[in-house]
Order: C-alpha cells, then structure tokens, then sequence
C-alpha cells in the first residue's frame, strides 16, 4: 500500500493544507484562532508521524543536529523568557504560535526526507494551495481596495471588525513569499496553457504587490530579482550562458536571451496595467495614493517611518543589552519600549527587525539560536544553488527546456525544481524581516517554515540526533503545547464573551464573566477592564485586587499604573497618587497626555506647587511637541483623545499660571482649530461600501 494513502498520512497533509488555506484567506492569520488552529494541527500531525514511525508505515529518519538542535533551543529559550517574562499578560501567543511553527518545521523536513513520488505529490499540493489562495486573496483585496477607504492593497490582511486593522506592509511581505512559486508555474506547468496567460497571472499577482505602495517590499522584491539573476550566471542556465564561455551555438543563445526579455517585458507590463487599471477603478470611488509622494517621503507618513525605525532598532539594542540572557519577555516591546521613546506616539509592537526583536523579548540566545539556523539553510541552499545545479542537473529555471526531462518515481532529488523559487520566496521574507516583522501572521509564517523545511531537508551536516532524544523531546513539547492551548482556551471563550458584553455596553455581564476567567495566564486587558469596571460601581477594594493582580504580571503597562493613580485620587490616597501616575509617566508621556495631567493635578491637590514648577518645564515641551503633531496629524493623533488631554492640560495650565494664561489659550485654540479641521476631513469621506 502506498504511504500517500495510509489515514493518518492523509489526515497530516490535509490538516496541514487545511491550515495553509485558513490562515491565508482568515485575517491572513492574525487573530487568536488562528494560532490555536495551528497549535492543534501541530500537534495532531507531531503525533501521527511519530504513530507512523512506531507502526512501522514510515521510515524514522535521524535529523542534522545543525538542524534539530538550534530549532529545539529556540523553543526551550522562548519558554524560559515567558517564564521570567515582565510581561506576563502577553506573549503566550507568541510562545504558541512559535514552538508550533518549529513541530512543523521538523515534521515536514521527516516527511520530505524521503525521495519517493508521494512526497513529490504533496509538495506540489503545497504550492497549488498558495497559488490558490494567493489568487482568491487578490481577488478580495480588489474588492476592499476598491470600495473601502483604506488607501492600499491588503489583500485579505485586514480585520473588518476595526478601522485602523488593514495590514499592507503584511500583505506584501507575504507576496514576496509567494511570488516566485507564480513564476515557477508560468516556467513549468506547461498543462496550463497558453503560455502568455500564465505570465499573465504571475504579473496580476505582482500588480497586487505594486499597490500596497511598500517601499521595503520594493527594495526587497529588486533583491529577489538580483538574487535570481545571480544563481541563473552561476548556475550557466538562461541567456546567461554566453558569459560563461559555453560551447553552444550563438544563434540559439540569442534566442534564449530574446525568450528571456520578452517575457520579463511581458510580465512587467502586464503587472504595471494591472497597478494603473485596478487604481482607476478605485479612483471612482476614494483618492488613490500617489507613487511620487511615497517615493519622496511626503505621503501622510512623511519620513517617520525611517526615522522611527531606526529609534526603534536602537532601542531594541538597548533593551537586548539590559537583559541579555532572557529578554523582557515575548511581546514586551510594546511596553518596554516607551520608556527610551524620543517623540508623540514613535512606539510599535515590534522593532521591525526579526533579530532585534527576539534579543530584545527572549534574549540574545534565542535570536542566535533563530539566526543559525535560517542562515544555515539559507547558506546551505545558496551552495547547492550556485554549486550543484549546473547541467547535467535541471537549469534552475527550465524555461529553456523545449521539454522537461521526465522523471521516475525514486529518482533523484525532488526539491529540485522547486529549490531556486522557494529560495528566493525565503530570502525575501527574511530581507523584508530585517526592516520590518510580520511574521506574527500565522498566514506568512506557517509557508515560511514549511518552506525552509523544504529547503533545509538536504543539509549537508553528517552528526545526527538520536531518534529517541527527538521522539521523547518533541512529543513532550506536543504533549505541553496541547495542555496550554486546550486550558487557556477555555478562558479565552469566557473572556471573549465578557469583552463582547462590555462592548455593548452591558458591564455587570461583562464582569461576571471576567471574574469567571481570574485563572487565565494569556489574560491580556481582562484585568484592567475589570479593575475599570468596578471602579465605575464603587468596588474600590475589588478593583484594588484586581490592579494588583494586573501590574503583579506586568508592572510594565503604564494603563494599569494610570488607572491605579486615578483610583488613588477618587480615594484621596495623593501619595499613591503620585506614585502611580510618576510610574505611568515614565512611559507613557509621549503616548497619553492625560497622564500628565493626572500628575500635576495629584500634586496640586497633595499641594506640592514645587513639585508642579519643577516639572513645568518638561511639561511646556511636552505640549509643544504635541501641537506640533497634532498640526501635522502624525499617527492621525488629532483624530484620538489626545487632543481632548491637550486641551484640558492647557486650561489647567492657564489657571496655575495666570500670567501665561493668553498662551496656553491661544495654542489651545489653534489645536481644537485643527483638531476639528482633521476631524471634519474624516466625517465628509466616503464610507467604506462593504462595511
């Protein structure tokens, strides 16, 4: 009986696709559910392969140590920063999502250790399934595109629930993915004809990529073209073969050279009338974005996104330093950050650096653990590419095969005519991953691992794992993953509905379930809002235990030190008071100005007017560097309660210093001027059409 058609290998490969598909066309992947999916379907396939080894349905295979070690490291180093984590109430999702990429990863370098045609047959089944989806995800992005205001391409990367949720640089990290594996099947699948539609499909897909306007995508997507250029001359394929002195005929080679081009110049057309048509469609409806002002830096965006980025990356750096060993934590940088922040809301969820990222949150051993093995197989690949893929091996793009070789069951290795596209999708990622990081989205991350798996299953290292270290170790890490994913996932329901109860406005339900999810580790807000809520109905004890139930996982968040300074002041604790609003002002001055003013009004009532004079200083340059974002509308700030904060800080500030009261009134009057300018701006666009 062939393996292909055993249950639980046919169970394994289509969960897996199942997956694939779902967090794709979902969200792209970005939600909890998707990473609770993949959590079980790791562990479901984790558990029918090593069932198939004992039954004997497989054949066990002993992986490269360079492989299985820093790949097994990676999650015992990303347990043990959660465990020492600063951030307690995030970044359970992320220890999840991240070991259930690794039990993939491995599972498919098991399964595509084998040479025989089935595991041919599902490696084709994987990249039919991403062009599938690929498609069907261009497809809706026109149609948001087209019929919501978002001003770019998103594919299926957005939250309809939330109007700031729209992911484009997302969306185009994953068509940097993806794209390659479009022109392997306009090279290859010569079934699919004619062959112009299939460069056609391939330039469609690369118009779509063109309309997210990312500028890191771009510079990204001319490297893959330069990388591709490069493994063509090594490798002696394509028109390149007259600069390496072969002996064929010159007229043959000029005929390669002009197929070549006139595709390539086919492509490009076909993509760049895909841009513009597309654009005008839209244009019907809502303003479209202007290429000269993206390229010049003065779009709404301006230039912070450089500038904020490399504040980022130093202080990342900085933090990765402070606690080198095991980080602050996973998905720390939100709250760790703003205490080295330079300017209004220059914060992020990450540091747009994969690398920095996970030195900064798990510690430097985990990102070295991460880097060895991507640039192991990243190194390893490129070798074989440059070194092992001359004739009489398969040109890595057949294009100039008047007919491919056919090839037998068994015979040879089966990557191969996948191995330069899956390359250069993985390069990419990891490129664009050097400025910014969406590999939190489970729709990039889960292709991304399967396909350095798929690349890295030829490793040239010798010294292997014994099969039982692995089996006992990865079945563990299955077993600990399943029992995590299922008792969390319990709370997560209840608290889901306590979040749904709140939003409608209907707060004693809303807290009956959150008292009913106290128990959860990935508690997230549940205990600020609850602490919220029962200071809202006079529970002022119930709502202290709360507090210190929150700030106990993560004293880091300015929100739960603000909100216990407000408690304080209800109370008439100053002292406390003080303490908690200078805790939340450490962090959150550059982000919420209320909290300035919740200072300055605990130190007017506790009357310490020294205290005010000492700071005001700081606070005049606080403000006018609010002014000044709020004129410029950085980060859409006139359109958040900030400028409701800025306006009550300014009046209080007029009554405490009578003298400079005209002042404070006249640039409180210019910010409500402007404030309402942008505010009017947002009121008379066009709703979205679809929701």
């Amino acid at each position: 009986m062939r393996i292909s058609r055993l249950p639980l290998a046919r169970f394994a490969e289509s969960a897996v696709l199942g997956l694939v598909l779902f967090s794709i066309l979902f969200r792209g992947g970005k939600s909890l559910e998707a990473t609770w999916i993949l959590t079980g379907i790791a562990g479901a396939v984790t558990f029918a392969l090593w069932v198939r080894i004992h039954k004997g349905e497989m054949k066990s295979r002993m992986l490269p140590d360079a492989l299985w070690m820093p790949a097994i490291l990676f999650v015992v180093w990303t347990f043990v920063s959660f465990a020492f984590s600063t951030t307690k109430n995030y970044g359970l999702d992320e220890v999840l999502r991240d070991s259930s990429l690794v039990l993939l990863f491995l599972w498919i370098l098991r399964m595509g250790g084998s040479q025989s045609e089935d595991r041919f047959s599902f490696l084709h089944k994987l990249i039919f399934a991403l062009l599938i989806a690929t498609v069907l995800s261009c497809f809706v992005g026109i149609t948001v595109y087209v019929f919501q205001p978002v001003n770019r391409f998103v594919g299926t990367f957005f939250d309809p629930r939330f109007h700031t949720d729209y992911w484009p640089n997302a969306w185009a990290e994953y068509l940097l993915l993806v794209w390659p594996l479009f022109l392997w099947f306009s090279l290859r699948v010569k079934q699919v004809k004619p062959y112009f539609a299939r460069l056609a499909l391939l330039g469609f897909v690369l118009g779509c990529l063109f309309l997210s306007y990312s500028r890191g995508a771009l510079i990204s997507f001319i490297g893959q073209i330069v990388l591709f250029c490069i493994i063509l001359w090594r490798s002696g394929a394509a028109g390149f073969l007259f600069l390496r002195g072969e002996s064929e005929g010159e007229g043959l080679q000029m005929e390669r050279i002009k197929k070549i081009l006139f595709g390539a110049g086919f492509t490009i057309l076909v993509a760049l009338s895909a841009f513009f048509f597309i654009n005008s469609l839209r244009n019907d409806y809502y303003p479209v974005e202007s290429v000269g002002e993206k390229v010049t830096f003065s779009a709404d965006e301006g230039g912070s996104s450089v500038s904020e980025r490399r504040q980022f990356w130093g202080q990342a750096f900085t933090l990765s330093l402070a606690r080198p060993l095991v980080g602050w934590g996973p998905y720390s940088f939100r709250f760790v950050q703003p205490q080295y922040q330079e300017d209004v809301l220059a914060t992020s969820d990450h540091p747009h650096n994969v690398f920095l990222k996970l030195a900064a949150e798990r510690g430097i051993p985990a990102a070295v653990f991460f880097a060895f093995l991507v640039l192991y197989v990243i190194e390893n690949s490129f070798a074989r590419l440059l070194f092992f893929s001359r004739p009489p091996h398969p040109d890595p793009l057949p294009l100039l095969e008047s007919e491919p070789r056919s090839r037998r069951p068994g015979e040879g290795n089966v990557s191969q005519s996948f191995l330069p596209y899956i390359f250069v999708g993985v390069a990419g990622v990891l490129a664009h991953n050097l400025i910014d990081y969406n590999l939190q989205f489970v729709g990039i991350a889960v292709p991304f691992w399967l396909m350095l798996g798929i690349l890295a299953r030829d490793s040239a290292s010798r010294s292997r794992v014994p099969l039982f270290a692995a089996r006992f170790l990865e079945l563990f890490l299955t077993i600990l993953l399943l029992v995590i994913a299922i008792s969390e996932g319990r709370y997560l329901i209840l608290s889901s509905i306590g979040r749904h109860a709140e939003a409608a406005g209907r707060g004693d339900d809303a807290l009956v379930w959150y008292l009913r999810s106290a128990n959860e580790v990935f508690s997230r807000d549940l205990r600020l809002s609850t602490a919220h809520l029962l200071t809202r109905r006079g529970r002022y004890v119930e709502a202290h235990a709360a507090l210190d139930r929150s700030l106990a996982q993560n004293e880091e968040d300015a929100r739960g030190w603000k909100l216990l300074g407000e408690l304080a002041l209800i109370e008439r604790d100053m002292p406390l008071a003080i303490r908690s609003y200078e805790q939340a002002y450490h962090s959150a001055k550059w982000n919420d100005l209320s909290v300035v003013s919740g200072l300055l009004q605990a130190f007017d009532k506790a009357g310490d007017s020294q205290s005010i004079g000492a700071r005001k200083p700081e606070v005049d340059h606080l403000l006018e560097s609010y002014a000044k974002a709020i004129v410029a509308n950085t980060h859409f700030i006139a359109l958040g309660p900030n400028v409701e904060s800025f306006l009550e800080l300014a009046n209080g500030l007029a009554t405490m210093y009578p003298d400079e009261a005209p002042h404070y009134q006249i640039l409180g009057a210019r910010i409500d001027r402007h404030a309402k300018t942008e505010r009017d701006k947002l009121k008379a666009r066009v709703p979205g059409y679809l929701w």
